[in-house]
């Protein structure tokens, strides 16, 4: 558990640490492209200022002299010059004449010499402008007509650019420093708002996933008045627990009650798999080999009943498993099993396939003098096959679906992970249903009567044979109206159409139609069931409600009372039964009840 905190707090952290420095980057990266802008602007604004105070001082100079000139005041033209050019931003001021000869000069540029166009600024770090001095008609006196000499001479005035770049890295250096601060602050108060919003949520609600993969379904996540997504993620996530909960506690009650009901069976079963061990077995059958069921649970089937230590000869003995993956049928046998004292006892094994294992129902027939009762649970061994096949098929789609719940939430996938709860719902509510109806078929015999739907009797019986009957190709019809009820136990009922619908069954081995309809006839319920099998002679009719009696189109052994007992019921029920039947034309059982509802 240690090791399993410190790497969610390491994941945590690694995410906090992820946000931040995505946060912290994308800050880092808007300000660097907003100063990189900025500081171009302030660049441009620079320049152009300095150029503007250059034009500015171009014009002044252009001013002055000409009022020198035209005054003829040359020495307040040199003092003009000299004044510029102490300006910090002016390293020199030269007046040319139109042959570009200096005339006047700051003392930079020799007086007399000759300045070309394209001659640079005499300092690094500065600049030239260079802009001409027109003639005007005022001073064709001294430099001839406009016409002719439209240029009197140049101005040339040298200024600093150096100071515009320093100007701007101290700038940008501020701007920098200052959005560094301001970055920071952002940061952190978006760095502590994620961590309360995002960060801490979401921490608690991987812990609470990590608590459920692990199995702890009662793991909840700490309810947030928030009404924000995150907010909304932990609602949903709690009420996905409380579902998965709920449908763990139903699915740990049903696998209760499938236990409780193979217990109740007096009959030993037991489920092998394909590699001879026992996955499933009851208490009858515990008692049979005297040992708990935690130490038959996986324990080889021919070391549990028969003390060897590797597999029964298959070609000596019966071995359902060798015979199962011949021929996927029911098969009936009698064995020798060793009792807890290690003495033989002798057993009578019904066997048949579910998926890839093996279903036994194992009677000990040194305790046949319960009749009835053993007679009551003779099928035991289809029911119990019907049942377990019934059952299997749903708890392995609610494995299969908690199963991806643990993966979903273990992936974050909450939405994806509440998909199947209808799914278990649905199949939780098939096996109470079949486990219901088997339970009040294996019930004993009651003394008390009640009103009991016809249909439903009928229905839940032919459920726990669907197995059965698919297997054997046959079809089953029901056709009665849901207003039929009979006075009886309900339990003898349901023994009692389990008892027809199952000869029927066998009288059709190679497949064919079984049919059980109700109707009122004359103040009497009527419940026929109609086989499309092999009849019965002629000779056979008065002896087949006969205790012993047995003869079975199927092959198959049986032990000749579910007549007998089917006849006892009804007659306890105050109702009558009679056959119709004629060699290959099917047989047809006709149970007539008094009518419940009928004026007396």
């Amino acid at each position: 558990m240690t090791i399993m905190t410190g790497f969610r707090d390491r994941i945590a952290s690694r995410v906090w640490i992820q946000l931040v420095t995505l946060l912290g980057a994308t800050l880092l990266a808007a300000s660097t492209v907003l100063l990189v802008l900025v500081i171009g602007f302030y660049y441009q604004r620079l320049s152009a200022t300095q150029d503007n105070s250059a034009e500015m001082i171009g014009d002044l100079l252009q001013t002055a002299l000409e009022k020198a000139m035209l005054a003829r005041d040359i020495p307040a033209l040199q003092g003009t010059v000299d004044a510029l050019s102490a300006t910090p931003t002016i390293a020199e001021i030269a007046v040319l004449d139109r042959d570009r000869r200096i005339r006047f000069t700051s003392g930079a540029l020799p007086a007399g010499g000759i300045l070309q166009p394209d001659q640079p600024a005499g300092q690094d770090g500065f600049a030239r402008i260079e802009r001409p001095v027109p003639n005007q008609p005022a001073c064709e006196s001294c430099h001839g007509a406009v016409v002719e000499n439209p240029v009197n001479g140049f101005l040339v005035v040298d200024y600093a650019v150096s100071g515009i770049m320093r100007d701007t890295l101290v700038s940008a250096v501020g701007l920098v420093v200052l959005g560094g601060l301001v970055t920071l602050a952002a940061s952190t108060v978006l760095a502590l708002g994620l961590r309360r919003i995002v960060v801490r949520p979401v921490k608690a609600l991987g812990m609470a996933t990590e608590q459920m993969a692990a199995g702890d379904l009662s793991s909840r996540v700490a309810p947030d008045p928030g009404g924000n997504e995150i907010s909304a993620l932990g609602r949903s996530f709690n009420q996905m627990a409380e579902n998965i909960e709920a449908g763990q506690a139903a699915l740990t009650r049903s696998e209760r009650m499938s236990q409780a009901l193979i217990d109740a069976i007096p009959d030993g079963i037991r489920v092998i798999g394909p590699d001879f061990r026992i996955l499933r077995a009851n208490a009858a059958y515990g008692e049979q080999t005297g040992r708990p069921l935690s130490e038959i649970i996986g324990q080889p089937c021919y070391a549990s009943s028969h003390g060897r230590d590797e597999p029964c000869p298959y070609t000596l003995v019966t071995c359902p498993v060798a015979e199962m993956r011949k021929t996927a049928r029911h098969l009936t046998f009698r064995d020798v099993h060793l009792n807890p004292d290690g003495v033989q006892i002798p057993v009578e094994v019904s066997a048949a396939p579910m998926e890839d294992c093996v279903v036994e129902a194992i009677r000990n027939l040194d305790e046949q003098a319960r009749i009835s009762q053993a007679q009551r649970l003779s099928e035991i061994g289809l029911l119990a096959t019907g049942v377990a096949h019934e059952i299997h098929n749903p708890l392995s789609s609610m494995e299969l679906a908690l199963d991806r719940i643990t993966r979903d939430l273990a992936q974050g996938r909450d939405d994806k992970a509440q998909e199947y709860f209808p799914l278990i719902r649905g199949e939780i509510a098939k096996c109470l249903e079949i486990t219901d109806n088997l339970m009040r078929l294996g019930g004993p015999a009651e003394e008390g009567q009640q009103l009991v739907d016809l249909r439903r009797a009928v229905t839940g019986v032919t459920g726990l044979l669907s197995f059965e009957a698919e297997r054997r190709g046959v079809s089953v019809a029901i056709d009665i109206s849901d207003e039929l009820r009979v006075l009886i136990a309900e339990a003898d009922l349901l023994m009692a159409i389990s008892n027809l619908a199952l000869n029927a069954i066998h009288a059709m081995p190679g497949g064919g139609v079984l049919t059980l309809s109700g109707r009122r006839s004359e103040a009497r319920i009527l419940l026929e069931v109609c086989d499309t099998g092999v009849g019965i002679p002629a000779q056979d009719i008065n002896d087949i409600f006969m205790p012993f009696w047995s003869r079975r189109a199927d092959e198959t052994t049986g032990r000749g009372l579910g007549l007998a007992i089917t006849r006892a019921i009804v007659d306890r029920a105050n109702a009558r039964i009679s056959v119709e039947s004629a060699p290959g034309q099917g047989s047809r059982f006709t149970i007539s009840f008094p009518d419940p509802d009928a004026a007396s």
